[in-house]
């Protein structure tokens, strides 16, 4: 068995050579970024089926780069439950507002229509749990939506959280929350219907002097079919050790027809990264001396369930899968790349620092702990070492909005992130496979 030592003329070699050719793999990876952010895949999610259109362009992607079947399967399919924003339209005072930019429906809300008052919350009544049972006891609850300064909710939490309990816990159904900054969704709501609408508006679209709303909105609660994709790439030894290289391709979907989730950096980046590695990988004259397998996983977004379904029914041996390196959002590398577990995986993580610091490829690496933020947990969970990468939130500005585009990712230090995965693929350093 060869040391990491021993590797690392190989490793300059690589590079040299990688970086020479970069020029057109990165074209090819800002393509495949904006064509799965692109409005023909609705957001990637469940309505116009555009995770399955995503799947699809993703699968024939894997076929062009030289990646074969898994078990003569290309899709592996699992079920959820999840209730979706079909139509909405939002008036107040007349005033039409924009879904996803003006405000956001949350996903697990019921469908409704109709014509409502509205009833500002001021903060004598959050700072007074008395004031506001009383006003709870003397309004109209069904012909009101109750209106809440989120903002100033969040802010002085511990004030009015007695109070905030008796509003959110009485039988009023209908809240609009007001927050300053750019709205995020979450399609992980959606996993159960609530009996409530709320939400989310812009401080900048709404005038506290507002008086009426009016709102159609229809969703629907079903059962989804959707598929995680994968290809394998044949190393030197059929018998020997994987490595999964794995990220999410799913993302918000839409909020209605009016408004998409492009979702460039969160996570076109991280499937081009891996369409592109895949090509450099079964380009080389020299295969790795493991087989890689390559997987893209659906359901993240509403909860980590495709990567948590792949771990409990995986189409090869768990005894098999020397690693997993997840990516998720890695359009932003000029401030350096997270690697999330790495406390968990000291000797991953000395592989990483190795052909990063020989390599000069991104200026830090940040080494994170475990958490269930990504779909490198489920492995963890079932004691297979993994490591999840991404260029973390603070650049990603437009994370989980509708701003969330092709011309907002910068593709910061994209080429040396595959190149640094494409090191640490290509080196034959054995891992152990439990901990």
């Amino acid at each position: 068995m060869k040391n990491l030592k021993s590797m690392l003329p190989f490793l300059f070699l690589f590079l040299l050579y990688f970086g020479s050719t970069q020029a057109q793999n990165v074209d090819r990876v800002k393509s495949i970024v904006k064509e799965l952010s692109s409005k023909k895949y609705h957001g990637r999610c469940y309505t116009h089926r555009g995770a399955e259109k995503a799947g699809k362009y993703i699968q024939s992607e894997f076929e062009k780069s030289g990646l074969q079947p898994v078990n003569e399967k290309w899709k592996q399919p699992f079920s959820f439950d999840l209730n979706q924003i079909i139509k909405v339209k939002l008036k107040i005072d007349g005033q039409k507002l924009i879904p996803g930019a003006d405000y956001v429906v949350r996903r697990n809300s019921p469908g409704i229509k109709g014509n409502w008052d509205l009833t500002m919350i001021e903060a004598q009544h959050l700072k007074n749990p008395e004031k506001m049972a009383s006003l709870i006891e003397k309004i109209d609850l069904e012909n009101q939506f109750m209106v809440v300064d989120l903002d100033d909710l969040r802010k002085n939490r511990e004030m009015y959280d007695s109070a905030a309990k008796i509003l959110f816990g009485s039988a009023a159904d209908k809240f609009i929350l007001l927050q300053e900054d750019a709205i995020k969704d979450y399609v992980v709501y959606g996993r159960k219907k609530s009996e409530k609408v709320v939400i989310n508006i812009r401080k900048q679209a709404f005038n506290k002097s507002a008086k009426k709303l009016e709102l159609r909105l229809k969703t629907e609660f079903n059962n989804i079919t959707t598929n995680n994709v994968m290809g394998m790439l044949q190393g030197k030894a059929e018998h020997d050790s994987i490595i999964i290289v794995c990220g999410h391709y799913d993302h918000l979907g839409e909020m209605g027809p009016k408004a998409f989730y492009p979702g460039a950096d969160d996570n076109a980046s991280s499937i081009a990264a891996m369409i592109e590695l895949a090509h450099f990988l079964n380009a080389q004259k020299t295969k790795p001396e493991k087989s890689i397998l390559f997987v893209g996983f659906s359901g993240e977004e509403a909860g980590l369930i495709g990567s948590k379904y792949f771990t409990e029914n995986l189409p090869i041996a768990d005894s098999r899968i020397s690693y997993v390196i997840n990516m998720d959002m890695i359009g932003f590398g000029k401030a350096g790349l997270q690697v999330w577990n790495g406390k968990n995986e000291p000797r991953l993580v000395k592989q990483l620092k190795t052909i990063n610091n020989h390599g000069q490829l991104v200026d830090t690496l940040v080494i994170k702990e475990n958490t269930p933020n990504s779909d490198h947990y489920y492995f963890t969970e079932h004691d297979i070492p993994a490591i999840f990468l991404s260029t973390g939130l603070a650049p990603s500005k437009h994370y989980h909005t509708v701003y969330d585009t092709f011309d907002n990712t910068n593709f910061g230090r994209m080429k040396e992130i595959i190149q640094l995965v494409a090191g640490l693929v290509n080196t034959d350093q054995k891992l152990s496979v439990k901990k």
